[in-house]
């Protein structure tokens, strides 16, 4: 049996693991620390949060899944995260679960209004996923004003009024 992990163990394991994610180490190397932290922190530290969170997004792409179940581990402690909001939207929506993305968009925007990405995201789901481009329009405007020079929100904001009939606009 082991001994439970010290605090300055957990601090220093932390510490490397921000270190070769700030220095762009190999994936599986900056992988296999973030899931040691995990496996050795205390559940719902913060360590184990830090842990959870970072794998959720290198694990987004390949494994939309196992990144949304490390999201449900930080945001069962802290569901005003509005970064794993997000995150958890983009999860459900590379899994074609466009209610629960729009829910996540939703839960994000609320806790972070002027936010034009996550705006921009839940006014697209709205609109291309949904077929609600009524409800997608307010979202997307205000992603536009916020970013008006980005052409991925332009793009999803002109194919939306051409939805609505808002054609001159």
């Amino acid at each position: 049996m082991t001994a439970p992990p010290t605090e300055s163990g957990l601090a220093s394991l932390r510490s490397r693991a921000e270190q070769a994610l700030r220095s762009d180490r190999p994936r599986e190397q900056v992988v296999r620390l973030l899931e040691t932290l995990a496996a050795r922190a205390p559940e719902r530290s913060p360590e184990a949060c830090f842990a959870h969170r970072h794998l959720a997004e290198l694990h987004l792409e390949s494994s939309p899944w196992q990144a949304a179940l490390h999201l449900r581990r930080v945001l069962s402690v802290d569901a005003d995260d509005d970064i794993a909001q997000a995150l958890m939207g983009l999860c459900q929506a590379v899994q074609g679960n466009y209610r629960s993305a729009v829910a996540a968009y939703r839960r994000a925007v609320a806790l972070s209004p002027s936010n034009p990405w996550y705006n921009h995201n839940l006014g697209h789901l709205l609109d291309v996923a949904l077929e609600s481009p009524q409800d997608a329009l307010p979202y997307l405007r205000k992603a536009h004003k916020a970013q008006p020079a980005q052409e991925e929100v332009g793009a999803s904001y002109a194919h939306c009024l051409g939805r609505v009939g808002a054609v001159e606009e």
